[in-house]
C-alpha cells in the first residue's frame, strides 16, 4: 500500500508539472536508483543555437523525479547528464517528453537503460540506446570506405561515399516513413547525421590524399556541394556544427583577418563567419577550453575582449554564470604531462618514468578507433584508476614529424597523463615485444604493475563494459 501510494505521489508530480507548462517544452524524468541529493546537468540552447558548453544543473527529489523546461522556436538537440550518463533529445516546440534512465543498465551496456514516452518516441530511443550509443560504428565504416576505393576516380569514389552516408539514416528514413516521427524532427536529424559523416569523409580526404593537395580540394568542394555546410538546420544540431566550422576552416585565409580581433590564433578562421556564428562559436569554444585547459589562457582576458567584440547579452551573461575570471587551481591528476625520455626500448622507457602501476594505451593522431576509445576516459574510468592507483601513460606511434599534430591532438581531446612520442628504437621494441613480430594493431593496451612486471600485454579497453571485472582479477590481490 505504501509503494502505491508513492507511485501515486509521483504520477500527480507529473500532472502538476504537466499542468504548469503546458505551453513549454518541457522533459519530464525519473531516475531509478537515484540517491537524496543527487543532480542532472543540461544544457540548455540558446535563441538560435543548440548548446553543449555551458551547463546547468537541477535537483533530482528523494523519488527521483525533476522537470526541465526548455524555451525553443525551433526543432533543437539537448543533453541532459546523470551520473556521466548522457541522454540526447532532439526536441521540438511544444513537446512533452517523459524519460526514465537506469544508469546501472547503461554500465552493463544493456538497451533497457533508457525508457521515453512522448513525441518521436522511437527515435529518440534507437539514437541513444543503439545508434549513437557506441559512435564509433558510425564513423568506422565511412572512412574505411574511403580507404578501401581511393584508386577509384573522384565521382565513383565519392558516389560510393555518399551512399554509404544514406544507409546511416535508413533507420531514421523508415521512421519517417510509418508516420512515426515528424517531418520536422526527420528533417533536423537527417542534416545532422550527414554533418557528422560529412566531416568525418573530409577528414579521411586530408589524410589520405595530404601529398596531392588539388584532387583534397576538388573532393572536399563536392563533399560540401553535395552536403550543405551552411544549412541553418545545423545551428541546432548534435555534431553538424562541427562540419559548418570545418568547412569554414577549409576556405580561411588569415589575411583577411584583422589581427589585433583574434581571441586565439588558431581559431582566426572564426572570423570569416557570419556574425551570430562567429559569437556563438567563440562563446561555446572559450567556455570549453576553460573546462578543458584551465591554465592554458587568461580567460578572464577572453572574456573582456569578448565583450568589445560582440554585444549579444545572451553569451555574456552565461559567461557570468559559469565564472570565467574564477581562477581553477588545477591538481597533478588534472594535468596532461608530455614527458621528454630518451628514445630505448620498452621496458628501458618505462624505466625512466615514476615508479607506478601504469595502463598503457598505444596509438596515432590517424587512428579512428584510438580517438573513439578516449571518450571513454570519463569519470566512472577515472575512479577504477584512482582505486587501483595507476597512472595513464599514451604511447604515440606518429612519425616525428607529426609532433605538433601529436601535441595538438592531445590538448584538443584533452587527454590527461603521461605522453610520450615512441623514437625509432622504442617502435621496433613494440612490433617485438608487444606485437610479436605480427601485424601493429591500434589501439592496444598494456597494464603495469609498479615493479615493472606485466601484468596484461592485451588489457580490456576503456569500452569494455567487463574492464572492472578483469582489473578486479588482476589487481585485488595485489
Amino acid at each position: 500500500m505504501k509503494r502505491l501510494h508513492i507511485i501515486s505521489v509521483c504520477y500527480l508530480i507529473f500532472l502538476v508539472y504537466q499542468t504548469s507548462f503546458s505551453q513549454k517544452t518541457i522533459v519530464f524524468g525519473k531516475i531509478i536508483s537515484s540517491q537524496n541529493k543527487t543532480t542532472i546537468k543540461y544544457f540548455p540552447p540558446f535563441k538560435n543555437f543548440s548548446n553543449f558548453a555551458f551547463q546547468k544543473e537541477i535537483q533530482v527529489d528523494s523519488s527521483g523525479v525533476f522537470a526541465i523546461e526548455f524555451n525553443i522556436t525551433k526543432p533543437t538537440f539537448v543533453e541532459l547528464a546523470f551520473e556521466n550518463v548522457p541522454v540526447w533529445l532532439l526536441i521540438e516546440p511544444n513537446d512533452k517528453i517523459e524519460i526514465e534512465i537506469n544508469p546501472t543498465l547503461e554500465k552493463k551496456n544493456s538497451v533497457d537503460w533508457l525508457t521515453i514516452k512522448g513525441n518521436n518516441r522511437e527515435a529518440h530511443q534507437y539514437f541513444n540506446c543503439v545508434f549513437n550509443f557506441h559512435p564509433i560504428d558510425k564513423y568506422i565504416p565511412i572512412r574505411a570506405v574511403l580507404e578501401d576505393n581511393l584508386s577509384l576516380d573522384n565521382t565513383e569514389l565519392l558516389s560510393i561515399c555518399f551512399a554509404e552516408i544514406k544507409k546511416k539514416h535508413h533507420w531514421l528514413d523508415s521512421l519517417l516513413k510509418e508516420k512515426s516521427i515528424s517531418v520536422e524532427y526527420h528533417a533536423y536529424m537527417k542534416a545532422d547525421i550527414e554533418a557528422a559523416l560529412a566531416k568525418e569523409l573530409c577528414i579521411g580526404v586530408n589524410k589520405f590524399f595530404e601529398d596531392d593537395s588539388i584532387k583534397c580540394t576538388i573532393l572536399k568542394q563536392e563533399i560540401f556541394r553535395k552536403i550543405d555546410p551552411l544549412n541553418e538546420k545545423l545551428n541546432t544540431s548534435l555534431y553538424g556544427k562541427n562540419y559548418t566550422l570545418n568547412y569554414y576552416e577549409s576556405i580561411f585565409k588569415k589575411t583577411t583577418i584583422d589581427s589585433q580581433k583574434v581571441l586565439i590564433d588558431e581559431l582566426a578562421y572564426y572570423f570569416s563567419m557570419p556574425i551570430s556564428l562567429q559569437e556563438h562559436s567563440f562563446a561555446e569554444t572559450i567556455t570549453s577550453f576553460k573546462r578543458l585547459f584551465p591554465e592554458e589562457y587568461n580567460y578572464c582576458e577572453l572574456f573582456k575582449k569578448y565583450k568589445q567584440l560582440f554585444k549579444n547579452q545572451e553569451y555574456i551573461d552565461a559567461f557570468n554564470d559559469v565564472e570565467i575570471c574564477k581562477k581553477h587551481l588545477v591538481s597533478d591528476q588534472e594535468k596532461i604531462i608530455i614527458r621528454p625520455v630518451n628514445d630505448a626500448d620498452f621496458f628501458s622507457t618505462l624505466s625512466q618514468l615514476p615508479n607506478t602501476r601504469l595502463y598503457i594505451d598505444i596509438w596515432a593522431t590517424w587512428c579512428l578507433p584510438c580517438k573513439m576509445e578516449f571518450s571513454k576516459y570519463d569519470a566512472n574510468f577515472a575512479e577504477l584508476l584512482d582505486k587501483y592507483k595507476i597512472q595513464s601513460l599514451y604511447i604515440s606511434i606518429d612519425e616525428a614529424e607529426k609532433k605538433p599534430a601529436w601535441e595538438k591532438t592531445i590538448k584538443e581531446l584533452n587527454l590527461k597523463g603521461m605522453h610520450i612520442m615512441a623514437g625509432d628504437i622504442l617502435k621496433k621494441s613494440l612490433e617485438e615485444d608487444v606485437f610479436e613480430n605480427k601485424m601493429v594493431s591500434i589501439p592496444r593496451y598494456i597494464l603495469i604493475d609498479a615493479d615493472g612486471k606485466a601484468l596484461s600485454w592485451d588489457a580490456p579497453r576503456p569500452s569494455d563494459p567487463k574492464i572492472r571485472q578483469i582489473f578486479d582479477g588482476l589487481l585485488k590481490e595485489r
